[in-house]
């Protein structure tokens, strides 16, 4: 396991003759492998001069944001000198140092009063345009100076010299850089990228003329794009961003230059391209690791809003199951891209605080991370290669120790095999956009949500030429979206599998469920076909609210609109799947806990149970064999699991987690 810490300058001490950098890593008490200085500003960077002599950093690169006090000290005024010697400090350590950059480029002083970068003044023209025509207040990346110039090149150039000024290692491109920061729905589609877009397609519609400051033509015009051009527009994106992610390449291809970049706002590879037009098999495919931010979004749970879209507690969805997901899918997406997870501590605006206010769920997010499998071809690995600590200022040597204790004990030998569906990755994430942009229907990141969260047991990921070095049993869905190749492998292997979708095109399987929007097939086993009939009770599809024009205008915290089934409809099937292929299975009637589990050794197994509840759940987890003995390794040695033939009953914390440690008999 890999560590690195997301940490802003008020972290270290820069009246130390070290600058704090002894102290800091005596109180982490673990391996640093890395730190990300947090600089959120452009002007770090656009605004460089490489002049001699000593000059004093910017207050929003001394702290983020720019505020005034941290829990440790108060900001402090550094120096580019001083930021040179951190720099050299850290690597005398053996820490590896990058910095990160967002989107922003102003901030308020002491007094409140708002302060833009020099660059930026000057080239108001690369501002975003929001869906009203209005300008935000972030940098679109993609858009051109009105010399002509592209950004990125500019960005770039100053990048450069940043890197070799400061002695850096590397640097995270983060949010609002690595991709947009709206939406492509809410995004600009103002006459700079239009043009853009209007000269590589080639296409000749007077309905993409330029609109000049007229907002109600700029709207128009947005409306226009986004019911007849949406997937062209989508496609182009996709194509202009790889052109941005080319150009990093190619500035640092003969360089030791490590560069880190922020997934797409925590979304998988099908959301990520749907919703913000970008692939990562086309943009991120070089990176050195991509800084996963899945555990931040946990810590919705603890905020009054949704970014802005207000959900009820009961109509959240759970992130802990989506999220990992997403992470597991990238991996299979991009197999041989590391990814680091962004392990939420606490936000320095307190926007979040999961240290203090929600222990057992940052804990479940922490141990789901170290859990989290892909099959590769020879052996399952885990999605995740480490945490990026978020944020690591002002932690305590006790809130450290307790972190490690939970990394420790989370920490899990060679997986042999899952006792659990292995989900089947398709690569084609076209065939789904375009499916869903028709239907509406659910996406397969979307089924495997739902079932995963219900309690259908899920043991990892496979891509489909990796099938047959495999003992689990396959989930395949929306087998209409894979690919000839990808069919090709499922039909010939003998595993057993389910399928899930709207129509079956996997050769040899069979159908058990028929329903109004998705129907059930097997392949390679005998299943008692009427286990499956009282899914009839629950088949109720509800269609899409939100318009064809709407179908997604929302933050990225904000689900996509589907043609739903209910919650209940889940449960039972995944119910149904776990019994009929021989799966642990949560049977407690007032247990809403799910049970993972896999082989670890010759009859020795790691199970994680989830309780996604804000109150204690007892749980009662039916096994596929005679048990031994049951241990919780994250709790006292004091506390006994009752254990019962092939059964045995834990009570799991709410919104927490208990590691298993299982002995067959």
């Amino acid at each position: 396991m890999q560590k690195w810490y997301w940490i802003e300058l008020i972290g270290f001490d820069n009246t130390q003759a070290d600058y704090g950098v002894k102290a800091f890593l005596e109180r982490t008490q673990a391996k640093v492998d890395g730190v990300s200085l947090l600089f959120a500003n452009l002007e770090f960077v656009v605004d460089y001069q490489n002049a001699d002599g000593e000059t004093e950093l910017l207050p929003c690169h001394c702290s983020y944001g720019g505020y005034l006090h941290g829990d440790e000290r108060d900001r402090q005024v550094w120096t580019n000198v001083q930021l040179r010697a951190l720099v050299r400090e850290l690597h005398k350590n053996g820490v590896k140092v990058a910095f990160s950059l967002f989107d922003f480029f102003s901030y308020r002083t002491d007094d409140g009063k708002r302060v833009e970068s020099g660059f930026i003044q000057a080239h108001r023209e690369l501002l975003y345009l929001n869906k009203n025509g209005d300008t935000s207040s972030t940098v679109c990346p993609l858009k051109r100076l009105r010399s002509g110039e592209y950004f990125q090149d500019v960005f770039v150039r100053k990048l450069k010299e940043v890197l070799a000024y400061y002695g850096f290692d590397g640097v995270q491109i983060a949010d609002g850089l690595s991709s947009y920061r709206p939406a492509l729905q809410r995004g600009d589609m103002g006459d700079e990228l239009v043009s853009q877009f209007v000269a590589d397609t080639k296409i000749n519609d007077s309905n993409l003329a330029p609109v000049g400051e007229s907002k109600k033509a700029y709207q128009r015009r947005r409306k226009y794009i986004i019911e007849n051009l949406y997937s062209t527009w989508v496609q182009w994106n996709s194509e202009r961003w790889a052109k941005f992610y080319d150009c990093l390449y190619k500035a640092f291809e003969t360089e030791k230059t490590e560069l880190y970049f922020n997934s797409v706002w925590t979304r998988d590879p099908f959301e990520a391209y749907l919703r913000y037009g970008i692939d990562y098999k086309t943009t991120m495919y070089k990176a050195n690791a991509i800084m996963v931010e899945w555990a931040a979004a946990a810590n919705l749970h603890c905020i009054g809003d949704n970014g802005g879209v207000y959900l009820p507690p009961d109509k959240k969805p759970d992130y802990l199951y989506q999220f990992a997901l997403m992470q597991q899918s990238i991996k299979a997406y991009m197999p041989s891209v590391p990814q680091y997870t962004l392990s939420a501590i606490k936000d320095t605006f307190e926007q979040w605080n999961l240290m203090d206010v929600a222990p057992t769920e940052q804990e479940s997010v922490f141990v789901s991370r170290n859990h989290n499998f892909v099959f590769t071809g020879e052996r399952y690995e885990n999605a995740s290669q480490g945490p990026w600590y978020c944020l690591s200022s002002g932690i305590s040597a006790e809130q450290w120790n307790k972190l490690n204790g939970i990394e420790n004990v989370s920490g899990i030998e060679t997986v042999q095999t899952p006792l659990g569906f292995l989900r089947v990755w398709g690569d084609d994430i076209r065939a789904e956009t375009k499916r869903y942009l028709q239907t509406h229907d659910y996406s397969r990141s979307q089924l495997s949500y739902e079932l995963f969260a219900s309690g259908l047991c899920l043991g990892g990921a496979v891509r489909t030429e990796h099938v047959e070095r495999v003992a689990a049993p396959l989930l395949v869905m929306n087998p209409d979206t894979l690919t000839e190749a990808e069919l090709q492998s499922l039909a010939n292997t003998r595993l057993p599998m389910a399928i899930i979708g709207t129509e079956n095109t996997v050769q040899g399987a069979t159908r058990v469920y028929q329903g109004k929007y998705i129907s059930v097939w097997v392949k390679n086993i005998k299943v008692d076909t009427r286990a499956f009939d009282v899914l009839k009770r629950y088949d109720a599809p509800k269609a899409c609210k939100q318009t064809p024009y709407l179908p997604f205008d929302g933050l990225w915290t904000c689900p996509l609109a589907y043609r739903t089934l209910s919650k209940t409809f889940f449960k039972t099937l995944a119910r149904i799947l776990n019994g009929a292929f021989g799966l642990p299975l949560s049977v407690g009637r007032r247990s809403d806990c799910t049970i993972n589990v896999w082989k670890i050794g010759e009859k020795r197994y790691r199970g994680l149970l989830i309780n996604p509840a804000h109150s204690y759940n007892n749980a009662e987890v039916k096994m596929p064999f005679a048990l031994k003995r049951v241990t919780v390794l994250n709790k006292s040695r004091n506390h006994n699991v009752t254990v019962r033939g092939n059964m045995f009953y834990e009570k799991v914390s709410p919104r927490g987690v208990s590691i298993i440690e299982i002995e067959e008999e």
